[in-house]
């Protein structure tokens, strides 16, 4: 996953890891992730869908990025808002255990 520092884009209120509340105009860490070839989420294109990552008994806001964005040309299905590098990095580690344990990002 890559992290980038940027204005907040979605307007989204809460980080996806640890819920802070985020300002529209403030700056923020986003990371995007892929899913595994098959699943198509073309149907949810820039909608917000509940992730869950199991092994972290936890559900996060995951955007479903549209097919013309810079985040689908890097690469990304999914794009997650953080409010820091700290919650990106326990984010990154959840998809990874998740992924490792499964093999799926699971949608809930």
């Amino acid at each position: 996953m890559k992290k980038s520092r940027s204005q907040n884009p979605f307007g989204w209120q809460h980080c996806a890891w640890c819920g802070a509340r985020i300002a529209a105009d403030t700056e923020v860490f986003g990371c995007g992730a892929r899913t595994i070839p098959g699943i198509d989420l073309s149907a949810k294109e820039g909608e917000i869908l509940p992730l869950y990552l199991a092994l972290s008994r936890r559900t996060v806001p995951a955007l479903v990025v549209p097919q013309d964005s810079q985040a689908k040309r890097e690469g990304n299905d999914l794009y997650f808002l953080i409010c820091s590098e700290s919650c990106g990095r326990a984010l990154k580690e959840a998809l990874e255990e998740d992924k490792e344990a499964f093999g799926i990002i699971s949608l809930n």
